[in-house]
């Protein structure tokens, strides 16, 4: 039988006797940028290794048609069926407030294929707020933050902190984008005065800068509640975000046993499947400051190839384990 693997752009033709179990792999990226490299990887391995087929997609270029009949949908012309697939595995980064972009991730769900990661998961992750709200209610240990949705509030806000630096960032940045650093009360205040001339309706968080200099921290990876992998990030000497594609280097860590059950409980709270969880490690112990959905790859992956691991290789035995059970 005839097999057919499509790439964005590339389609290769394999010839199999049996019909290939597959996985989508739905990317939000825009349609003029580029696929990461490492998705062809995973497509490679998959092939090779477990005889399963990853077909790569990206989100915005399926047609959707909602009417009477029900729902349709096509990609690039050709009829799209999520029922084809044993596993969908979502590369769905901070788009947007909202989960308006997630209507194919419910196609799988209501014909209830597995997917990694679950909408109401991502909505959930996506709001730094919801999260940090969650999170407190379980009394995990998080940044001190507080809301501020009026001028008035910044001075009472600042005297609880007590001295700079700050940080004030919105509910919905990702990469470390969206997340400014303050020295003193004026700039807080010029922060909040530029945002809000540009939407009064915009939500600021404000926290104490508890990070060291040059600023570091840990991301830990979980798939599906268990602790994969980790590395430390460090910050460029004149920057106070860890933040690999602004230039933080990286390096492999290991948890301690309370770092891992604390942010094991995080990820137990989000109900992600494959969760980026960065913590900073302070003399009182690890302080979560975010629970990512869709972490990136890239420098996790180059600190384990250092010490000989692939990163990739790995990734591509749990999505697959995944989409054969």
């Amino acid at each position: 039988m005839l097999q057919i693997i499509m790439r964005v752009g590339q389609t290769i033709r394999i010839s199999h006797q049996i019909m290939l179990k597959k996985i989508a792999l739905i990317s939000s990226l825009p349609q003029e940028y580029s696929l990461p490299k490492f998705y062809l990887t995973l497509q490679e391995i998959a092939l090779q290794k477990y005889q399963i087929q990853i077909d790569i997609f990206k989100n915005g270029e399926f047609l959707c048609q909602f009417h009477d009949q029900g729902c349709h949908y096509s990609y690039h012309g050709q009829p799209f069926d999520a029922r084809c697939y044993a596993l969908a595995f979502d590369r769905f980064a901070i788009k947007a407030p909202h989960g308006g972009d997630h209507y194919i991730l419910r196609e799988f769900e209501h014909h209830q294929v597995p997917l990694i990661n679950p909408t109401q998961a991502l909505l959930k992750t996506k709001d730094k707020l919801q999260t940090l709200q969650l999170l407190a209610r379980l009394n995990l240990p998080i940044t001190p933050t507080f809301v501020v949705r009026t001028r008035d509030q910044i001075a009472a806000v600042l005297k609880q902190i007590g001295p700079g630096p700050y940080i004030v960032k919105n509910t919905f940045g990702s990469g470390g984008q969206a997340v400014l650093q303050a020295n003193t009360v004026g700039q807080v205040h010029a922060i909040f005065d530029y945002v809000w001339n540009l939407d009064r309706n915009q939500i600021l968080l404000i926290q104490p800068y508890v990070g060291t200099h040059p600023a570091s921290d840990v991301r830990a990876l979980y798939f599906q509640g268990k602790l994969w992998r980790a590395m430390c990030r460090h910050a460029t000497q004149d920057d106070f975000r860890a933040n690999v594609h602004i230039g933080a280097t990286t390096v492999m860590t290991e948890l301690t046993s309370e770092e891992d059950r604390i942010c094991s409980q995080a990820v137990a709270a989000t109900g992600l499947i494959l969760a980026g969880i960065d913590f900073l490690r302070t003399p009182t112990g690890p302080q979560i400051l975010e629970v990512n959905g869709c972490p990136g790859f890239s420098g996790i992956g180059a600190a384990y190839a250092l010490h000989g691991i692939d990163l990739f290789a790995e990734l591509t035995d749990l999505l697959c384990n995944s989409a054969l059970r």
